[in-house]
């Protein structure tokens, strides 16, 4: 578990890198809760950060993509 924090605003995200385990299921995935600076859950992030992460607005549950990896 890794915390991100906006020090500006007091938002923070509690990232949790997957463990792999046994199957390739789990592998470079991430997922994450975005909460404010009252604690409240306001978006949730998932993905792989060797394809894409997509974040999710709890509020509207609208998808959107934040992160893409590059072709190689």
């Amino acid at each position: 578990m890794c915390e991100v924090k906006n020090h500006s605003n007091g938002e923070r995200c509690d990232l949790e890198f997957k463990a792999r385990g046994w199957t390739s299921k789990n592998t470079f995935a991430v997922s994450g809760i975005v909460k404010n600076k009252d604690g409240e859950p306001k978006f949730e992030l998932s993905g792989k950060y060797t394809e894409k992460i997509e974040c999710k607005n709890l509020e509207t549950n609208e998808t959107f993509t934040v992160f893409e990896a590059p072709d190689i």
